[in-house]
């Protein structure tokens, strides 16, 4: 008989819309940036060592900045997700998260 496994997944508020990316988690697969249907999602790639590159998911680079500098614009980010979740649900380590 197969062994049911249940995985815990927090439930998040209704009106967390704000996609963020936890660097230390990504791994920069591009999963989130596939699935996005709004396209909204970038690799940024930089180099941490000589001829070693980093890849990290970043949801419109710039507006992501501005939110974490300044809450009273997140709604701007808002506006160009959707909220649908695929990213945070489909990244394999847990680095898309809703704020």
């Amino acid at each position: 008989m197969p062994k049911l496994i249940i995985l815990y997944k927090p439930k998040l508020p209704e009106k967390a819309k704000t996609p963020y990316t936890k660097e230390e988690f990504c791994i920069g697969c591009g999963v989130c940036m596939k699935v996005c249907p709004k396209d909204i999602i970038q690799l940024r790639k930089e180099k941490v060592l000589p001829g070693v590159t980093m890849a990290t998911a970043r949801t419109l680079a710039s507006l992501e900045r501005m939110a974490t500098k300044s809450p009273s614009k997140v709604s701007s980010i808002a506006e160009y997700c959707m909220g649908c979740r695929r990213c945070m649900n489909e990244c394999p380590t847990g680095a898309r998260i809703f704020l």
